[in-house]
């Protein structure tokens, strides 16, 4: 078993890997099986009037995106949190009249560890394709922990009621299945079929760490227990990306 605790060698690889996709990611959204994918992640968010969210592991913020369509923006505010400073650098960008507004704000926090928020300060969460990634929490927690620990933060954070809607791509999720649905975006434009190319070199990537221990995509017998034991409650599973992912929503 590979000591995640001590290999200094296997985060700074992580820190590198993640930097490079999160500068492509936002090419991937174009692509015909993901527009699906963010359609029933959005069937599964009812943010409200005056309701705080956070997008945790925000990227770009292309769910937070999805949380002022859903509200029809007239959520109090998103906060999006990310440990990579070049994409929220790039989200900052994107959203400069929502932040002008103190609609939207950005923070520079990884969620590996405890969080700065106070206890029940959210009524919604929003994480897309991140705990399974988190390989070690606050130094301490490793392998399926980790996850735990994570999940156990976002309780925390979550006011009574509030929900939280987060993914996660299949253990042995097939890169044929994702490769064959994806054969629209080869001919729609020579663009969109290099980012699809660049989006599976990374995926063959995640695959073999998912192997290797390194990441824990959990299935839904092994998250439905962490959830329940966390104490939340109406969880709901709904298989999304050609069946090759898991959108998962609980309540606390």
């Amino acid at each position: 078993m590979i000591d995640l605790y001590k290999d200094k060698k296997i985060k700074r690889k992580e820190k590198k890997f993640w930097h490079k996709y999160n500068k492509l990611y936002h090419n991937y959204e174009r692509g015909v099986i993901y527009r699906d994918f963010l359609r029933d992640f959005e069937s599964f968010i009812s943010p409200k009037s005056n309701e705080v969210w956070l997008d945790a592991g925000c990227g770009i913020g292309g769910i937070i995106n999805l949380i002022k369509k859903k509200s029809k923006n007239k959520v109090k505010k998103i906060i999006g949190v990310d440990a990579d400073k070049n994409v929220l650098f790039l989200a900052r960008q994107k959203f400069q009249q929502d932040i002008q507004r103190n609609i939207v704000e950005f923070l520079n926090i990884s969620i590996s560890q405890k969080t700065i928020f106070r206890n029940e300060e959210f009524d919604g969460v929003v994480a897309n394709f991140v705990f399974p990634y988190i390989i070690v929490f606050d130094g301490q927690y490793a392998d399926n922990m980790a996850i735990e620990m994570v999940m156990r933060e976002m309780h925390r954070i979550l006011k009574r009621n509030g929900i939280i809607v987060w993914s996660t791509l299949n253990k042995n999720f097939s890169l044929i299945k994702l490769f064959w649905n994806s054969k629209k975006d080869f001919f729609y434009s020579l663009e969109n079929a290099y980012y699809t190319l660049r989006l599976f070199k990374y995926l063959l990537q995640i695959k073999g760490k998912n192997k290797r221990g390194i990441y824990h995509s959990l299935s839904k017998d092994e998250i439905d227990p962490i959830l329940k034991k966390i104490g939340f409650r109406n969880i709901v599973y709904k298989k999304s990306l050609v069946n090759q992912a898991l959108i998962i929503k609980a309540e606390k």
